[in-house]
């Protein structure tokens, strides 16, 4: 039975759109000859922390870990909506219908939000902000108090990711004035384009994780799958699932971390962009297993958008990888698709 040493992070991050709530199990080879040494780094980026772990016995190029953080800076100051003089805080400022040359970065990442958007039917969409903030879960000070419904229709009219038209020549234009933020696709994309660089290093076993979203590439320094628990939404602590993944990307999204209570009613920090409310309670935990950091990320927060009926159905007819965990009468009930399956493990002491 393969056992699971102290050596363990414990990642928990909550970012405006999403919370992200994933164990990582770092698994050390502990006394076995012949393993390679990890290497771990670990800074502060996109307002949250990152952590990365190298496992391969291939020597790490001098210079690597400074290389990685440039890179991560670089991509915080591009599609961060802290500083106005962010990539993206000029496109948010561009006049209507005027077509804005992007990066291939920003290109990229908005190519990838529009391919979710439009998978989930709308379910994700990064102009949600303005409901967020009347909501209370953004910057400024949470209220805990239920808007007017005029003002949920107010903010909602500033809703809609198809405002945004991707054009060719990397340009994009918006016809309406929404506003985007990119932090529940952002952090992932971050994590690819880390593994990436690590992997034309020819560093090929790692884990790359920056503020709870992952990507796991060969093994870990035991020579196994990397181990990923799923927490529990009830307990916070307890492990609810193992993971046993190799080359994939993990996210999980939840609704019990970040929420108020108003005459007995729960209000989830996850607003439905479609309705302009929280979602009902109901699906608590997603968890989504894909090829690519940025599309776990996405995905997990649209499915908790959409519920698990409507979750299970997507990720059947496109063949995704997903763990749901819905809270019925006080109990929890998993549930998973087709393609998830070969990456559960059994929960061992």
């Amino acid at each position: 039975m393969t056992s699971v040493d102290n050596s363990r992070t414990v990642v928990t991050t909550t970012g405006l759109f999403k919370a992200s709530f994933l164990f990582v199990l770092a698994v050390l080879l502990g006394g076995c000859s012949g393993a390679p040494e990890s290497t771990r780094w670990q800074g502060g980026v996109m307002g949250t922390r990152y952590h990365i772990t190298i496992a391969s016995d291939q020597p790490v190029p001098p210079g690597l870990q400074a290389e990685v953080a440039e890179l991560l800076a670089g991509l915080d100051a591009r599609f961060t909506t802290y500083s106005d003089d962010s990539e993206l805080m000029v496109l948010n400022r561009q006049p209507l219908n005027q077509p804005l040359a992007l990066s291939t970065e920003l290109y990229a990442l908005l190519g990838e939000a529009k391919a979710v958007h439009q998978l989930s039917d709308g379910g994700f969409d990064p102009s949600v902000g303005p409901l967020v903030e009347l909501w209370g879960f953004g910057r400024r000070q949470a209220t805990d108090t239920v808007p007017a419904a005029a003002a949920i229709a107010t903010a909602q009219a500033e809703v809609g990711f198809a405002r945004l038209e991707l054009l060719d020549g990397q340009r994009a234009q918006r016809s309406a004035p929404v506003t985007l933020d990119l932090s529940a696709i952002a952090k992932g994309y971050a994590v690819d384009r880390v593994a990436e660089l690590l992997e034309r290093n020819a560093l090929n076993d790692y884990m790359v994780e920056v503020g709870g979203e992952l990507r796991l590439g060969g093994r870990n320094s035991r020579g196994e799958p990397w181990r990923i628990a799923i927490e529990s939404p009830l307990v916070i602590g307890e492990v609810e699932r193992l993971l046993a993944v190799s080359d994939v990307a993990v996210a999980t999204s939840g609704d019990y971390h970040n929420y108020f209570e108003v005459d007995g009613v729960r209000y989830s920090h996850t607003i439905d962009p479609r309705t302009g409310w929280p979602v009902p309670r109901g699906l608590v935990s997603v968890t989504v297993v894909s090829d690519s950091s940025a599309r776990a990320d996405a995905l997990a927060t649209a499915l908790s958008v959409v519920g698990a009926e409507q979750s299970l159905a997507l990720a059947e007819q496109h063949g995704l990888a997903v763990y749901l965990i819905s809270l019925q009468e006080g109990e929890l009930v998993a549930q998973q698709s087709a393609a998830m399956a070969q990456y559960l493990s059994p929960v061992q002491d």
